[in-house]
């Protein structure tokens, strides 16, 4: 064996020792995923008993499966192969066609079977959503305050012609359809945002490509609707519209769904609209306060010295609206806290608020609200209203 193929081979050995070794080199400290959107496997205790010692392997290797070296460039690569054929490297994401991704977590809304309309709201869901809203919109009214509920539209409500056109539409009626149909004749506001969305496509993208959430443009065009609508409701309101005009355009990093597959430098929305300088009152941001150390989402908004006040039961999709609708009021709570009707009551006995906005996206119309208490105050006002007034006959 000569010198050099000596030398070789010890290059060798040492590449698959290193190979081997570089995982527990570069192990990362990390306790969250960005990108995955879970926490990941703390490092287990040295076993102090038989029954720890017998689980310590397992817990162990999943330990190291979330932490050896080179994990997040092997996770991107294989989204990146998965992409370049057209496919998803995980059930959350779904690969539209020019570059559009929809979001497809089976256990956050369904929303696959939700377009697909396969998976309806049953008859008693329905009257479910009618008899708690009806109770939560008599109660607000007794005590002089305006109440609206708003459903944000999913993505591929809005847009559809980019979803893969292997997965078909099937059913009739979309759970949305059947709330709307629901709350027909009811006096409580509803807010259906699908029409007037699909309509203003033609000024620029409403909603991000790589993201599952509207983007500004679509936010404020939203936010000019829900004054307009609580203006009729409460006169004291004035809202001032919102138009591409007020928006420049530029390029960020991928967004929230880019970030599951873990290609967020990669797959760049291009389109972005920013409200340019100047345009909000309360610009460059409005001024937030966090409520509750321990709950982050629990926030309160100033802007107008006078006016209403207002507290938002929200999601997601409001963090996007929220410096469009913030400026309108002087004060504004928002909370992601479900709005259960005690919870509701809780957050009127705090704030006392002119307005109560209540937020949920299409695809959580399946989460359905706790039926009212039936001693509880909100729905004896219920039935007071609904109690028939005896005719004054001279």
């Amino acid at each position: 064996m000569t010198r050099l193929s000596r030398f070789f081979d010890l290059v060798l050995i040492a590449g698959f020792l290193a190979g081997l070794l570089f995982p527990l080199l570069v192990l990362r400290g990390h306790s969250t995923s960005v990108t995955e959107k879970r926490a990941l496997a703390p490092l287990p205790s040295w076993p102090a008993s038989a029954e720890e010692l017998m689980t310590f392997p397992s817990t162990f290797e999943k330990w190291f499966d979330d932490h050896f070296g080179g994990r997040h460039r092997l996770v991107q690569a294989y989204h990146l192969m998965a992409l370049a054929l057209g496919s998803s490297g995980t059930p959350r994401v779904l690969v539209g066609s020019k570059g559009w991704l929809y979001y497809t977590d089976p256990n956050d809304g369904n929303n696959v079977e939700d377009y697909r309309r396969t998976d309806p709201l049953t008859p008693q869901e329905l009257e479910r959503w009618r008899l708690v809203l009806e109770t939560k919109a008599s109660w607000l009214k007794s005590q002089g305050i305006a109440y609206l509920f708003l459903v944000v539209p999913n993505k591929h409500t809005i847009y559809p012609e980019y979803y893969p056109s292997r997965i078909r539409v099937r059913g009739e009626r979309s759970r949305l359809d059947q709330f709307m149909d629901a709350m027909h004749g009811s006096d409580v506001p509803v807010m259906d945002l699908r029409e007037p969305l699909r309509q203003a496509k033609i000024f620029g993208p409403l909603y991000h490509k790589t993201d599952s959430h509207w983007n500004a443009l679509g936010a404020a065009l939203a936010a000019n609707l829900i004054l307009e609508k609580l203006g009729s409701l409460d006169p004291g309101i004035h809202g001032r519209r919102f138009g591409v005009d007020d928006f420049s355009w530029h390029s960020t990093p991928g967004g929230d769904l880019a970030r599951m597959l873990s290609l967020s430098s990669l797959l760049r929305e291009v389109r972005v609209p920013v409200i340019r300088p100047g345009r909000l009152r309360c610009a460059p941001k409005v001024p937030e306060q966090v409520l509750d150390a321990e709950d982050p989402d629990l926030v309160i908004t100033t802007c107008r010295s006078e006016g209403k006040s207002a507290v938002v039961f929200r999601d997601s999709f409001f963090t996007g609206l929220r410096p469009f609708f913030s400026e309108h009021f002087t004060r504004t709570v928002y909370t992601t806290a479900l709005p259960e009707i005690d919870t509701l009551e809780q957050f009127v006995r705090m704030y006392a608020p002119d307005v109560v906005l209540e937020e949920r996206v299409e695809r959580y119309l399946k989460v359905l609200p706790k039926a009212p208490d039936s001693s509880s105050e909100p729905y004896r006002a219920l039935l007071e209203a609904r109690r028939p007034r005896a005719l004054n006959v001279p």
